[in-house]
C-alpha cells in the first residue's frame, strides 16, 4: 500500500514539473504547448497455480495419486511480495479437499500461500475450478478485492492415499545404525516416522513399541510415545540384562484417521543384542587398617564394554571371609562406582579378604584389609530377659532369665570373640536359692564373648522371692559390671490379696436375658506384687451364665488381674440374688516373723479348707439344699483335710472340717452377690413426710434394689405456691439393697404460701423403660 502511494505521488510531481516547463513539442523545443500525459499506477496481483512438493508446475493441472498443492502468489504494484496476508482457497468441494480443511492460509516471506489438494474420495473424478481470494488496502485506504482461479482435472485413484509408518534404529545423534545392534553402554533408539497419505507428518499420535522376545526394555518402560511435529516418536532400547544376547523383532503400532475409517499401521525391524563385558577394577577401602568392629567405606569401579558404567546400572555383590557389608548388594551409581561399608564384626586379628563380584563380570575384584585386635575398655550390662521371674513353688510364670553383658573397646564397639568374662551371683541371690540354670549350682562361671562381644548367663529362681543381681568381670583387667532391674517374685496368689468386684451389682435381669455384668479380679502375691501373666482364675455362679475362666494379664500400670462377663438368663434364683465365686490356686497367708520372705515352721498361718458357693449368703455350708463345693479332697496337695477350720481374719468361709493344719497350697477365693432385679417396683414406703418433702423407699418385687440406672421422678399438685425442687438421688446406683430417695419441696415467700395439703406422686422408670407409679402422699 505504501509503495503504491509513493509511486502515484512521484508520477503526479513529474506531471506538474512538465506543465511548468511550457508547451509540448519534441525534446529541446521551447515553443508550443499541450496537455501532460496521464500516468496510471500498476495494481497489486494475485495468481494461482498447481505445483508438486518440489514446487514444479503440474502438467495438465491434474490431481491424482501424488501430492498436489494449490499455490497462490500475492504481490503489490511494484512486484514486491505482500507478507502475512490472509489468502482463502475454495471451490470444487465435490472433487477435492483442502489441507488445512478451512482453505485459509497466510502468505509467507515470498508472498506465497499454499494448500494441499487431495481427491475428495477414492471415486472422485472430473473437472472443476479452484479459486483464491485476498483483500488488500489501496492508496486511499480503501480495500481492494483480488481473486484468481484455475481449472483442475481430478483423476480417480480407485483407493484412498495410504498413511505410512516406518521404523529404524538410530543413535543419539539420529544417525541410523547399520547393523541394528543394541548393546549395553550405547545409547540406541527405535525411531518411528508417521505420515498421512499425502506424505505430511502426523503429529501428536500415539505410537506403541513392542519387544518380540523381551530381550530389550524400553525407556519409557511402557513403550508408548506421542509423535512430535515432524511425526517422529522414539524410545530408547536397553538390553534386558547385562547377559542378554540374541535377536528379536521390534514392532511399532499406530492408528491414523482416514476418511471415516481409522487405518491401523504396523512397522517392524529386527535388532541384535549381545552380552556386555563387565569388569571390576580399583577395589579400595578408605581405611585399610581396622580394629575388630571398626568399619570403613569401600568402592569399586564398574566398566561395561570398556567404558565406565555411568549410564548402565550394574548390581555388585560384596562378600568377605569375616565381618559384614552394609549393604551387601548395591547398584553402581552415575559415576560408574559401587559403594558399600565394611564392618570388621567377628574378625580376629590378621587379614580380612573382601571381594566384589557382578553379573556379567568374568572375574571378581579382591582387596586385603589388616585387622588388629581391639582392647577391652569397658563391660556393660545389656539386659535381663525377662526382668521378673517366679519362685519354683509358683504354679505359673517363668522361672529363669537370661542376663547379658557386653565387652566393648574405647569406641563402644563390642570386643570379641574370645574375651573371657567371670560371672557370679550376689550373696542375697545365693541365699534365696538362685542358681545358674546350666550347672544347677551357684559356682562362678567363666564365659567367652561371641563375635559381638556378648556373653549370656541363664539364672534360675529358688524358693524365696528376692532382688536378683548378677556380677561380671573381664578376666585380668579389674573391669566389672552388675545386672539391674531383675527380681524373683513369689508368684503365688494369696488370700489377703485376692479381690472380686462388679461394674454393676443390680441389673434388669429378672425378666430380660442378655443383660451383662463385668466381673473383675485383682490378685497379687503376699508382697502385693503382680502374679504371673497367664495365671488362670475360675468362676462359678448360682444363676445366669458366667464365663468359666480368665487369664491374668499385667496392665499398663503393672496391675495383675482379669475380667469375665455374667449374663442374665435362666436359672434365676427365686429371691433374685445371684452369688458368684472366683478362685485360683495359691498359698495360705502367714506371718513372716523372721523376715526371710518364706514360711518357716512355727510361724503363724491361716489355715484354709474347701471353698463352696454360698448360695444363701449365710456364710455357712448347707447340706440341704447342698451348696456347691470346689475341689476334690482325695487329690494329694489339694490343701483339703479333715481338721476343724479356725476362724479367718480374711472373711474366708470353708466347708466344715476340711482344713489340714499344715501351711501350704490352697484355693484363694472371693464371693460377691448381685441381683437380677425385677422391672417393676413394690409400692413405695413413704417416711419423714413434712412440708420440706418426703422420703421414698424403693425396692423391687424381691425386696432387692431396683436395676442400676432406674430413674426416680416426682410431681406435685395442690398447696399454695408449693413446688417440687428435686429428687436426691434421682437415679438408682450400684446396690443390691433397697434405696432411699428424698423428694424435696418448698413453698413461696408470700404470705399464705403453703405446702400443706399438697399431693406428691412418685414413679420409677427402669433402663428398659418400664414404669411403676410408686404411690402418692399428701403433705400434712
Amino acid at each position: 500500500m505504501t509503495q503504491i502511494f509513493k509511486l502515484l505521488v512521484a508520477l503526479l510531481v513529474a506531471a506538474v514539473v512538465a506543465a511548468c516547463g511550457g508547451g509540448g513539442g519534441s525534446a529541446g523545443t521551447t515553443t508550443g504547448g499541450g496537455t501532460p500525459p496521464v500516468v496510471t499506477p500498476s495494481l497489486p496481483t494475485l495468481t494461482i497455480s498447481l505445483v508438486n512438493s518440489a514446487d514444479a508446475a503440474i502438467v495438465g493441472n491434474s490431481i491424482g495419486g501424488t501430492p498436489v498443492f494449490a499455490k497462490a502468489v500475492l504481490k503489490d504494484g511494484s512486484g514486491a511480495a505482500i507478507v502475512n496476508k490472509l489468502v482463502s482457497f475454495s471451490g470444487a468441494s465435490a472433487l477435492v479437499k483442502f489441507t488445512p480443511a478451512s482453505g485459509s492460509v497466510l502468505t509467507d516471506a515470498n508472498g506465497v500461500a499454499r494448500v494441499l489438494l487431495t481427491p475428495a474420495s477414492s471415486t472422485a473424478a472430473g473437472a472443476g475450478t479452484i479459486g483464491v481470494a485476498a483483500t488488500i488496502d489501496n492508496s486511499t485506504g480503501d480495500p481492494t478485492a483480488l481473486s484468481a482461479s484455475i481449472d483442475i482435472q481430478v483423476t480417480s485413484t480407485g483407493a484412498p492415499l495410504t498413511p505410512t509408518l516406518t521404523l529404524s534404529i538410530v543413535d543419539s545423534a539420529g544417525a541410523q545404525i547399520s547393523n541394528n545392534s543394541v548393546t549395553n553402554g550405547n545409547v540406541v533408539f527405535a525411531k518411528a516416522v508417521l505420515k498421512d497419505g499425502a506424505g505430511a507428518a502426523v503429529p501428536n499420535k500415539l505410537v506403541v513399541f513392542l519387544s518380540g522376545s523381551n530381550l530389550t526394555k524400553f525407556q519409557p518402560s511402557t513403550g508408548q510415545v506421542l509423535t512430535d511435529a515432524a511425526g517422529v516418536a522414539k524410545v530408547q532400547l536397553v538390553p534386558a540384562s547385562l547377559t542378554t544376547a540374541g535377536a528379536e523383532t521390534i514392532t511399532a503400532n499406530a492408528t491414523v484417521p482416514q476418511a471415516s475409517t481409522p487405518v491401523n499401521l504396523t512397522a517392524t525391524i529386527d535388532i541384535q543384542t549381545s552380552a556386555a563385558n563387565v569388569t571390576l577394577t580399583n577395589f579400595t577401602a578408605t581405611q585399610p587398617t581396622l580394629t575388630t568392629f571398626q568399619s570403613t567405606p569401600v568402592s569399586v569401579d564398574v566398566n561395561v564394554n570398556g567404558a565406565a558404567a555411568t549410564g548402565t546400572p550394574v548390581q555388585v555383590s560384596f562378600t568377605a571371609n569375616c565381618g559384614s557389608f552394609a549393604p551387601a548388594q548395591v547398584t553402581s551409581n552415575s559415576a560408574g562406582k559401587a559403594v558399600s561399608t565394611f564392618q570388621a564384626t567377628g574378625c580376629s586379628a590378621g587379614t580380612a579378604t573382601i571381594t566384589a563380584s557382578a553379573t556379567g563380570a568374568a572375574a571378581s575384584a579382591t582387596a586385603n584389609l589388616t585387622i588388629s585386635a581391639a582392647t577391652p575398655t569397658n563391660l556393660l550390662f545389656v539386659k535381663a530377659d525377662p526382668t521378673t521371674i517366679y519362685t519354683l513353688q509358683a504354679a505359673f510364670g517363668v522361672k529363669q532369665a537370661t542376663v547379658q553383658f557386653k565387652v566393648v573397646d574405647a569406641s563402644g564397639n563390642g570386643v570379641g570373640p574370645g574375651t573371657q568374662v567371670l560371672v557370679s551371683l550376689s550373696t542375697s541371690a545365693i541365699a534365696a536359692g538362685v542358681t545358674f540354670a546350666d550347672t544347677g549350682t551357684t559356682a562362678t562361671k567363666t564365659l567367652t564373648t561371641d563375635v559381638n562381644g556378648l556373653v549370656n548367663a541363664i539364672v534360675k529362681a529358688g524358693s524365696v522371692p528376692t532382688p536378683l543381681s548378677v556380677n561380671a568381670a573381664i578376666v585380668g583387667t579389674g573391669i566389672t559390671a552388675s545386672s539391674a532391674n531383675l527380681s524373683v517374685n513369689s508368684g503365688q496368689p494369696v488370700q489377703n490379696f485376692f479381690s472380686l468386684s462388679a461394674d454393676k451389682y443390680n441389673i434388669e435381669g429378672d425378666a430380660y436375658d442378655g443383660e451383662i455384668i463385668k466381673l473383675s479380679v485383682l490378685v497379687a502375691d503376699r508382697l502385693g506384687q503382680p502374679v504371673p501373666a497367664g495365671t488362670p482364675i475360675s468362676f462359678i455362679t448360682e444363676g445366669g451364665q458366667v464365663t468359666a475362666s480368665c487369664f491374668v494379664t499385667i496392665d499398663e500400670n503393672g496391675k495383675s488381674g482379669c475380667s469375665v462377663s455374667l449374663v442374665s438368663q435362666a436359672f434365676r434364683p427365686a429371691d433374685g440374688r445371684v452369688t458368684i465365686l472366683a478362685y485360683t490356686e495359691g498359698e495360705e497367708p502367714f506371718e513372716d516373723a523372721n523376715g526371710n520372705n518364706k514360711y518357716d515352721p512355727g510361724e503363724v498361718f491361716y489355715d484354709m479348707g474347701q471353698p463352696f458357693l454360698d448360695s444363701n449368703w449365710d456364710f455357712t455350708w448347707n447340706a440341704s439344699p447342698a451348696e456347691q463345693k470346689v475341689g476334690d479332697p482325695s487329690i494329694p496337695s489339694a490343701g483339703i483335710g479333715t481338721s476343724v477350720c479356725p476362724a479367718s481374719k480374711y472373711g474366708v468361709f470353708n466347708v466344715p472340717s476340711t482344713c489340714n493344719g499344715v501351711w501350704g497350697a490352697t484355693r484363694v477365693r472371693s464371693s460377691i452377690v448381685v441381683t437380677f432385679s425385677t422391672s417393676f417396683a413394690l409400692p413405695a414406703v413413704f417416711s419423714d413426710i413434712s412440708t420440706s418433702g418426703v422420703t421414698v423407699k424403693l425396692q423391687d418385687f424381691n425386696n432387692n434394689g431396683m436395676p442400676n440406672g432406674t430413674k426416680v421422678d416426682a410431681t406435685i399438685s395442690g398447696g399454695v405456691n408449693c413446688t417440687l425442687q428435686s429428687v436426691i438421688p434421682d437415679t438408682v446406683q450400684n446396690t443390691t439393697a433397697p434405696t432411699f430417695h428424698r423428694v424435696i419441696i418448698s413453698k413461696g415467700n408470700a404470705a399464705g404460701d403453703s405446702c400443706i395439703g399438697a399431693e406428691v406422686s412418685v414413679k420409677a422408670t427402669t433402663p428398659k423403660g418400664n414404669q411403676t407409679l410408686l404411690g402418692k402422699v399428701v403433705i400434712p
